[in-house]
């Protein structure tokens, strides 16, 4: 009984998380659609806004249906919303398929993704094959079910684990170009190009400092002082001078006023979203399939864990009915 209940509020517990964060899918996306530079990120870096709104709202269903059906208990809700969500996990890593595939295409083809499309068809046939042992109360095929994903989760573990270093190796590989590229006025003019435009649209000028700029700083660089004090503290200035560093400023008519965040920690988290990207992937792949262990377990092993019961017959109840009273002489 104990054991059921647990479960019962365990599943309950991941439905709610799966509700939560198809809440914050939506509530992302809506906002993406809605902001006054919403255009520009949807035609640019997220061209799926629509669909990812759509997506929202199908985990938040499915996220509803699975609490629904966790604390009523129904098995056939529980069935519907973790068949889909395991099916729809497996799918979305399948090559071909259009929505990752576009949110895929700021990926290089490397071994991680390739291995990613090969969990894909995986999942679907495990999924496949829990629900089938889930809906017919098969104890032995959970059991084995519970086995293969723990090899799958085995495996998404080898593959997560060369990520970590890969992202050490491209912070200092960046490093290295940042020293190659610098003085920035002698660049190529496309990298010129591109990085005003970083340095228009988030207030950073340079890779490490202004000074990447030598005396020649562009336009993108300037920066407009405001000159009430309260918008100002020594942790934060949004604006320096060039050849100086006065605190607190006093703009004057012939002082050159630049940004004073470099754009190169703002242009390493752009490098380094894809591999986040995959790091997220697999921790999610990871988080369902530890669930999935731990639930089939639960249900494989539940006989072993009861206490038989005591069985009585009629001669048992007529031994302790007939017994005689001791004396108490």
């Amino acid at each position: 009984m104990a054991v059921n209940k647990c479960i019962k509020y365990l599943l309950f517990f991941f439905n709610l998380l799966f509700w939560l964060s198809g809440c914050i899918i939506l509530g992302v996306s809506i906002y993406l659609k809605v902001n006054k530079d919403g255009n520009q990120i949807t035609s640019e870096s997220l061209p799926g806004v629509d669909l990812m709104i759509a997506i929202g709202v199908i985990i938040m269903i499915l996220g509803f249906l699975g609490c629904c059906g966790a604390i009523r208990e129904n098995r056939c809700m529980l069935l519907l919303a973790s068949g889909v969500v395991m099916i729809g996990v497996g799918f979305s890593s399948i090559d071909g398929n259009t929505p990752v595939a576009v949110l895929f295409d700021q990926l290089s083809s490397s071994d991680g993704l390739l291995v990613l499309q090969v969990f894909g068809p995986i999942t679907v046939l495990l999924s496949v094959l829990g629900v089938c042992a889930a809906s017919v109360d098969l104890k032995p095929l959970l059991l084995v079910f519970s086995s293969l994903v723990f090899v799958e989760f085995v495996a998404l573990m080898v593959v997560a684990s060369p990520l970590v270093q890969v992202q050490a190796q491209m912070d200092g590989a960046v490093d290295e170009v940042f020293l190659n590229v610098t003085p920035l006025h002698r660049a190529e003019r496309y990298i010129q190009s591109e990085l005003n435009k970083l340095q228009a649209s988030d207030s950073c000028c340079g890779l490490k400092s202004f000074e990447d700029w030598e005396n020649q700083l562009p336009v993108s660089c300037l920066c407009t002082p405001s000159s009430r004090p309260g918008n100002w503290s020594s942790e934060f200035r949004p604006c320096v001078t060039v050849g100086s560093d006065l605190y607190p400023p006093t703009p004057q008519v012939t002082d050159t006023w630049v940004h004073s965040e470099p754009c190169g920690p703002i242009l390493k988290s752009y490098l380094s979203f894809p591999i986040k990207l995959r790091i997220g992937i697999i921790s999610a792949f990871a988080t369902i399939a530890m669930a999935a262990i731990a639930l089939c377990l639960t249900l494989g092993l539940e006989d072993y864990w009861k206490t038989p019961p005591v069985e009585t017959t009629v001669d048992d109840y007529n031994r302790v009915k007939y017994q005689p009273k001791p004396s108490l002489t």
